[in-house]
């Protein structure tokens, strides 16, 4: 049982349990909870394996997430510009997001499993994902990317069917702060 301000009711570490968990954790790790506990070392790696604990139960909703926004998406686009809608020009993207689409096309071919387009909606980040609902940045030619006219009129408001009146900006933003918290999460 846990109180208040973190301190076990029934166990307690020793000093060199401590110093093992703070090696084997690192310094540079630690520090944020150290500061946040008072510089109490028991108390930072309770908060510690607390924080573990919270981001466990995010992982789960998030994935869920991810799972949902990558068929939705991938649905509408293929709807618009076919199965192959990534390698299709009129989608307009931009070079940040052909740069990924050829990486994972890279890693799936260099692990033996082909690059066919589900292999590749599957091997694509939450990133990409929420990056296609962004403005979109410079595409291959240098010119603007406009994702407002390519992906989000032209497909993606349909992966959002439950509110109509949504916006390309509206949907970005708090996905934009999901795809960090689950960063955070996937990468500690």
């Amino acid at each position: 049982m846990v109180d208040r301000d973190l301190r076990v009711k029934t166990f307690s570490y020793t000093d060199e349990a401590l110093d093992e968990l703070e090696a084997a954790l690192s310094h540079e790790r630690l520090s944020t909870y150290l500061d946040a506990a008072g510089r109490y070392r028991a108390s930072a790696i309770r908060l510690h394996a607390w924080n573990t604990a919270v981001s466990s139960a995010f992982y789960g909703p998030l994935q869920g997430l991810e799972l949902a926004l990558r068929n939705a998406m991938h649905r509408r686009l293929a709807e618009r510009y076919g199965p192959a809608c990534y390698d299709h020009p009129g989608a307009g993207l931009d070079r940040g997001a052909v740069v990924r689409i050829a990486g994972a096309r890279s890693e799936l071919a260099r692990d033996g499993r082909g690059d066919d387009t589900p292999r590749v909606v599957t091997a694509l980040s939450f990133g990409f994902r929420v990056s296609l609902l962004g403005p979109g940045g410079r595409g291959e030619a240098g010119r603007k990317a406009n994702y407002e006219m390519t992906l989000w009129r032209a497909a993606l408001r349909g992966a959002f069917a439950h509110r109509a009146t949504l916006t390309r900006r509206q949907a970005h933003g708090p996905l934009d702060a999901l795809r960090i918290l689950h960063n955070r999460i996937a990468h500690h």
